[in-house]
């Protein structure tokens, strides 16, 4: 859908940078046009009435007007402002990260109101949700963007998976047994991966949520869905690093639930 002169939208500010000597230039993704980069005139001067509204991992209602590179923000009003995340470090790295995988992977320009809805309801989960939540992300974004992970059959020969075999980044999936001594550089994956990958991939948020996974096993999970995001962009998200960091650090977050 092409962009109007001038429209209306939601969006989420995914990141934001200084432009020029007041301005600030923003990276939105919206659920009709997908990735925006948008102007905030003055944004940084004391008196600004938008730069308040505008930061990043904000829920937002947007008007615009479409310049000939860019377009320029006109209107802002806060839908949700996230606080508790803002305030957190642990939480505000892990909206990080998950704002920057979503504009790694969406293009310019192109609906894209699943991915949306992804964000804007990981985003309200995250503050209770922990690491849990990042895995559940990772998973959907990769299927919405056509990169969901094989775990039912052997992306080499299409046998169907009776057992859990190592995952395979450039295939994309599970190896079978047979395929598994083919591929020396496979990532291990225990048979409590390979069914919480199973599990996460078709369950809604609220189901994956009250799922409570074991601190080995996030890691696990973080290694090997890490592995296959660093294939796929062929770059290591920023905010990953920081959030390891933090692991080593305090171990990862996890809310009660049930066990898988």
């Amino acid at each position: 859908m092409p962009i109007p002169h001038t429209y209306k939208t939601e969006a989420i500010v995914l990141r934001a940078r200084d432009l020029g000597e007041a301005d600030r230039l923003l990276i939105l993704l919206t659920p009709a046009w997908g990735k925006v980069r948008a102007v905030v005139r003055g944004a940084r001067k004391p008196k600004s009435k938008l730069g308040g509204h505008l930061q990043p991992f904000t829920h937002v209602a947007i008007e615009l007007v479409q310049g000939r590179s860019l377009s320029i923000i006109t209107g802002a009003q806060v839908l949700h402002s996230f606080l508790p995340l803002k305030e957190d470090l642990v939480r505000l790295s892990q909206a990080s990260y998950i704002c920057e995988l979503a504009d790694a992977f969406a293009p310019e320009g192109e609906e894209n109101r699943p991915l949306f809805e992804l964000l804007l309801s990981s985003l309200r989960s995250l503050a209770e949700a922990g690491e849990g939540l990042l895995r559940y992300f990772e998973l959907r974004l990769l299927g919405l963007m056509g990169y969901g992970p094989e775990m039912r059959v052997c992306p080499s020969c299409r046998t169907p998976l009776a057992s859990p075999g190592p995952f395979r980044p450039s295939l994309g999936g599970s190896l079978c047994p047979a395929c598994a001594l083919k591929e020396p550089g496979a990532l291990p994956l225990s048979p409590a991966a390979f069914q919480a990958l199973r599990y996460l991939q078709t369950a809604d948020l609220a189901s994956a949520l009250r799922v409570r996974l074991e601190p080995s096993l996030l890691r696990e999970l973080g290694q090997v869905l890490g592995g296959y995001t660093r294939y796929i962009l062929e770059k290591k998200p920023k905010s990953a690093t920081f959030l390891e960091q933090l692991d080593d650090l305090i171990g990862p977050l996890q809310p009660e639930g049930k066990g898988l």
